[in-house]
């Protein structure tokens, strides 16, 4: 079984997980992508990147 769907998966310090959200609503033409890269470390993670992490308006 691959590791992203295997729920027993434990991440070790210095692998990168990479978050996608997606949202459709197609009776209003609008789809939005979010793609965000995550390094693990020992105590914590980093957030890769400096996009926003919240919608404010569409």
């Amino acid at each position: 079984m691959p590791y992203w769907i295997d729920s027993d998966h434990v991440y070790e310090p210095m692998q990168v997980a990479i978050c996608i959200v997606q949202i459709m609503v197609p009776e209003e033409n609008i789809c939005f992508r979010y793609e965000g890269s995550i390094v693990i470390t020992k105590d914590d993670c980093d957030v890769l990147g400096n996009a926003p992490m919240k919608i404010t308006e569409l």
